[in-house]
Formats: C-alpha cells, sequence, structure tokens
C-alpha cells in the first residue's frame, strides 16, 4: 500500500526514521483471515494516543467497525502495551 504524508509523518514523530524522506513510501499488508491463520499474534502498542483503540479491541462488540476486536477470537493472540 501507498503511505501518505500523515502516515510517513507519524513514523518520523515516533523515531522509527529520522526524517520524512528516509520514510518509506510503501508498506506490506495483510488480511485479517491472514493474521488470524498465524499461530501467534503479537500486538504491539507503543504510544498513549492508542487507548482508544486498544479499549475498543479489547472491549467493543467484535464486528468490522472495530476489525481488532476479531483479535479476541484468536487462541494465542498478545497485546504488548507502553
Amino acid at each position: 500500500v501507498e503511505l501518505d504524508e500523515a502516515c510517513r509523518m507519524q513514523q518520523v514523530g515516533e523515531g522509527w526514521f529520522p526524517s520524512l524522506e528516509a520514510t518509506p513510501t510503501h508498506a506490506a499488508t495483510l488480511t485479517i483471515p491472514a493474521i488470524m491463520r498465524s499461530k501467534v499474534i503479537s500486538c504491539f502498542v507503543p504510544d498513549a494516543r492508542k487507548a482508544d483503540a486498544v479499549h475498543n479491541a479489547l472491549l467493543s462488540p467484535i464486528s468490522t467497525s472495530c476489525p481488532a476486536s476479531v483479535l479476541r477470537q484468536h487462541a494465542n493472540t498478545v497485546m504488548w502495551l507502553d
């Protein structure tokens, strides 16, 4: 997928890349079915601004309005929160 400037700037702001120019313009993506076929799913959430997304993933009804909510149906999902 092509990454827009806002997404790329987020990567710079989080310290993953030193500048916008050094940040990739494209990334790989996986579908939910592909992720759910994994033996282990590890989710890393390194920032407090994702607190609402984590809350919804863990406590909202499992639905397409919160795709991460389906991870609760996987037998071996680990969520690492910072």
